[in-house]
């Protein structure tokens, strides 16, 4: 990759994009997940600099637990940015109405957000796993709960490997979108706003999870 930063523009909104992916490629180093939301945040902001001028595929460095990875992003015609992954689990939507309510399925596959405080999960403190009502993948344990005052279940840090994020610039927001790394479907927003050791917030729907207790 050249030093201009993660972001390929072909004009003079290079210099314009510039400032912001190398402010982006500053935040945070690879092993440093607390500040992946601000470094996100900054490389959307780039990103939609730049859009006017992008080629159909740029590179975009992106953040992951272990290391800075290059991911292949496509601009579609609405010109929202969508990264190209293969799940584990695969379904038609045929397959995903017929395993889903309504509800998990606007949520899960239309990436819709249920009503604050609509679900039991909000509360719901026992000992045990969340996971995703998708495909059952194991998201995150009780002990990373907690009450955000939001409406949503709420939690500081996911189990390992369980989730992975991309960049919601919906609604005239930049906000990072929270997806299950298992069958790629959607559970939320984390936000940079959350208590310690992560200060991470995990805003999910809870119709979008399943608990199961501990034994």
């Amino acid at each position: 990759m050249a030093d201009g930063g993660p972001i390929r523009p072909r004009s003079a909104k290079t210099v314009e994009a510039r400032p912001l992916a190398e402010r982006a490629r500053a935040v945070a180093e690879p092993d440093d997940k607390s500040k992946l939301p601000l470094r996100n945040a900054i490389i959307t902001q780039a990103f939609t600099v730049a859009r006017p001028n992008l080629d159909t595929f740029v590179r975009i460095e992106r953040l992951t637990s272990d290391r800075v990875a290059m991911l292949n992003v496509e601009v579609n015609m609405s010109g929202k940015a969508t990264g190209h992954r293969t799940f584990p689990v695969q379904r038609s939507d045929t397959e995903w109405r017929k395993i889903l309510t309504a509800e998990q399925y606007q949520v899960l596959r239309e990436h819709g957000t249920e009503a604050p405080g609509s679900c039991a999960l909000l509360l719901e403190k026992r000992a045990g796993t969340f996971t995703c009502a998708g495909c059952g993948q194991p998201l995150f344990q009780t002990d990373t709960k907690f009450e955000s005052g939001t409406g949503w279940p709420s939690f500081h840090d996911p189990i390992p490997n369980a989730l992975f994020t991309t960049e919601d610039t919906n609604y005239g927001m930049i906000r990072t979108e929270v997806s299950c790394a298992r069958c790629g479907s959607h559970l939320g927003h984390v936000f940079p706003d959350g208590p310690p050791p992560s200060r991470l917030r995990y805003c999910i729907n809870g119709v979008a999870m399943n608990f199961e207790p501990k034994r």
